[in-house]
């Protein structure tokens, strides 16, 4: 492959990806205005009633953990962007798989929302340590999974499966479609050469098709 087609396609993935980061980080704002809004109402309210001289130890408490409950969402959506820029590395610097897969379908769930999509997930049970950069293995995951939510986007009446699960030593997530199937361009996308490519860091190996794709990493 020349060059030149080498930086077409990385443009190509760069325009994805801050495409589908645009609808991450749409969801990520709305998600956290609920939560504002509830702290500045509180807040009003508190202010309000010391002010008239009303303020009882129960409204206080009842105050106080409306306000409380509001910032720990706060606090769990942040950590959800904060967990695929700088995950968290697990002892000996190993990636976590579970991490790594649950933080990126919570980030996609304000797209599968939004458009209405079709989407199961089945997460591992527990964590699972992979060796390697916990950032390479986000962005790798990040191409697969928005590959198929951008196979749904196309089409309404297409439903996507994902089943994590983990087989004697290797760990899969695996991605299956229903009604519709990926065309010969979608299984040789810029998604797929470039999780390819980082998937060579870890030895692991994806196997797409035109009904799915599972990714396959040694644990």
């Amino acid at each position: 492959m020349s060059n030149k087609k080498i930086e077409d396609l990385m443009v190509e993935h760069q325009l994805n990806f801050l495409k589908n980061l645009e609808m991450v980080l749409s969801g990520f704002i709305h998600d956290l205005n609920n939560p504002v809004a509830v702290i500045a109402g509180q807040s009003s309210i508190l202010k309000t009633l010391i002010e008239m001289g009303k303020l009882s130890e129960e409204k206080a408490l009842k105050t106080a953990t409306k306000v409380l409950t509001s910032t720990e969402k706060m606090a769990v959506i942040q950590q959800r962007l904060r967990d695929f820029y700088k995950p968290a590395p697990t002892d000996d610097d190993k990636a976590n798989l579970k991490l790594c897969y649950d933080t990126i379908y919570q980030l996609s769930t304000a797209k599968i929302s939004r458009l209405e999509l079709e989407v199961s997930s089945k997460s591992f049970e527990k964590d699972i340590a992979i060796n390697g950069s916990p950032l390479i293995l986000n962005m790798l995951v990040w191409n697969i999974h928005y590959l198929f939510l951008d196979k749904l986007e196309k089409n309404n009446d297409c439903e996507l499966n994902i089943e994590c699960s983990v087989s004697n030593e290797y760990a899969n997530i695996e991605y299956k479609l229903e009604k519709d199937s990926l065309t010969d361009n979608e299984q040789n996308s810029t998604e797929v050469l470039v999780a390819q490519k980082y998937l060579e860091t870890f030895g692991g190996k994806l196997e797409i098709s035109s009904n799915g794709a599972k990714i396959t990493l040694r644990v």
